[in-house]
């Protein structure tokens, strides 16, 4: 399965993502800062990107080729984005 998480360089995006190479899943990492995941594997992809700027292309084509998008996101400071999706499937 090809699984997107966005978020993945803090506690539970980092764990989604090591988890989900363990398990033998194709992994689109995305975060501001991929370089922060240090973790090397072949079926492991980093992308950079802001999750306030989905609907951009870098993050519709890290969502668009995936089975599932994992939404690994902490509160951020800025009051205008509040979101808190936990998946989306893609079908």
């Amino acid at each position: 399965m090809k699984i997107a998480v966005i978020g993945a360089t803090a506690g539970v995006g980092k764990a989604v993502v090591t988890q989900a190479l363990d398990q033998g899943h194709q992994v689109r990492a995305f975060a501001r800062s991929p370089q922060k995941l240090t973790l090397v594997h072949p079926a492991l992809e980093k992308l950079q990107g802001d999750a306030r700027s989905l609907g951009a292309s870098a993050s519709d084509k890290t969502i668009s080729r995936a089975d599932v998008a994992a939404f690994m996101l902490q509160q951020l400071t800025d009051t205008s984005f509040h979101r808190q999706t936990v998946g989306i499937v893609n079908q």
